[in-house]
């Protein structure tokens, strides 16, 4: 029994012939196997109509992704999920973290400071934060890292609760001041969202790997708490 084999040809494989042909041609020798090529434009069809592959097309344009799918004869019906009736909201991380914070502070019946220099992705804590001015929420965008927590650490010492927000390079920047309130045992809470790689890394990315910095990342003998949260429920309960 035949069977089709659908050859999906990007745009990156097309700029070079070299890898284009010899692809092709493998499938090309596929006895009794049905082959279609979809994509990749003029240069995939010229190949493949050299080593005799059939090209689908559409009243002469090539057919789309979709009508390509169509020749599958597998399907799946997904059926309609069970749930409690309500009200359902997507929570990420740093919105259950800010939740969190803001939970935090109505139970202590203290006013909550955010000192933070924007930068990704830690940023939507700030953002969320300062949407809830009518809490009494203070935030405070700062020209620098070390800015950010050294104004946290002040708000703490006027009676605060004390939050600054940064990800793995910012952390770096936080390292003396975070000594500075150990020193001074200010309460403090930092918040490292942490992004992909070393140095400045990948801004979009995220990637566990803070966890040795964040304990042991300042000069001299300064040991902190260090939470470590793994989902936005862990995010919430542990801000709170």
């Amino acid at each position: 029994m035949s069977k089709l084999n659908i050859v999906k040809v990007g745009g990156n494989v097309i700029e070079n012939p070299k890898t284009l042909f010899p692809f092709l041609q493998e499938f090309a020798k596929l006895e009794g196997n049905k082959i279609l090529v979809h994509g990749g434009g003029k240069k995939a069809t010229l190949w493949a109509e050299r080593l005799g592959i059939p090209v689908q097309m559409n009243d002469g344009r090539r057919i789309t992704d979709a009508e390509t799918l169509e020749l599958i004869p597998t399907t799946y019906t997904i059926l309609k999920a069970k749930k409690i009736p309500g009200t359902y909201r997507i929570i990420m991380g740093n919105t259950a973290t800010a939740w969190g914070l803001m939970a935090a502070a109505e139970k202590s019946g203290l006013e909550l400071f955010l000192g933070s220099y924007p930068i990704t992705p830690a940023s939507d804590i700030l953002h969320e934060l300062a949407k809830h001015k009518h809490f009494g929420i203070k935030t405070f965008q700062a020209e620098d890292e070390i800015a950010a927590i050294t104004s946290a650490i002040g708000a703490s010492f006027a009676g605060n609760l004390a939050i600054t927000t940064t990800s793995g390079p910012g952390l770096a920047l936080k390292g003396e001041a975070i000594g500075l309130a150990l020193m001074t045992e200010l309460p403090l809470v930092v918040i490292d969202v942490q992004r992909g790689g070393p140095s400045t890394g990948l801004p979009t990315k995220t990637e566990q790997s803070d966890l040795l910095q964040a304990m042991y990342g300042r000069s001299g003998e300064s040991p902190v708490i260090v939470i470590a949260a793994s989902t936005p429920a862990n995010c919430f309960d542990y801000a709170y």
